[in-house]
């Protein structure tokens, strides 16, 4: 127990040793020197321009929000047509969801059954392809499949309300 008042006693003294005065004339000098400071002038809010609202005075006009060559394109007789057109009924294949830029022909696989073209898209995912298939968006139908190309027709818009067939090549990406 005079151990434990023992101990008691150096840590109330050790505890009081830290509260004597110390040195705050640095302190005190910065404090004043702040104070002494001359207080910056506030700079005035800039100038705030009124809104000025807009109102559409050309209500008569064909709206701004309304797809121009849709109207067009419902009002216009089809004055061109030759029998072509893209086949509505037919289940579109997986490579008619790309533009012909983005895919390449990499390879011909040849055997008994038959020759196919090997064609990879732009991410590179590589599809197996015959005579018959169709890629592109245009209703691009593959015609020929050589060594080093594949030749396919697509249907495309003729401008005049109808369509026409042109022929088009897909090189061998080497």
């Amino acid at each position: 127990m005079i151990k434990k008042l023992h101990l008691l006693l150096v840590l109330s003294i050790l505890g009081l040793t830290g509260c004597e005065e110390t040195n705050l004339q640095g302190l005190e000098g910065w404090v004043g020197g702040v104070k002494s400071r001359q207080p910056e002038k506030v700079r005035p809010l800039p100038e705030v321009k009124p809104y000025e609202a807009f109102v559409y005075q050309a209500i008569d006009l064909r709206s701004p929000f309304i797809n121009a060559f849709q109207d067009v394109a419902e009002t216009t007789e089809i004055t061109s047509d030759n029998g072509i057109r893209p086949d509505a009924a037919r289940v579109r294949e997986v490579l008619e969801g790309y533009p012909l830029d983005t895919l390449s022909m990499v390879g011909v696989l040849r055997n008994d059954l038959g020759v196919w073209a090997i064609i990879r898209d732009k991410e590179g995912t590589v599809y197996r392809i015959a005579r018959g298939n169709y890629l592109g968006t245009n209703h691009g139908r593959v015609d020929t499949i050589e060594q080093d190309r594949i030749e396919l027709t697509e249907i495309i818009p003729d401008g005049r309300g109808g369509w026409m067939e042109r022929p088009t090549t897909l090189g061998l990406d080497q």
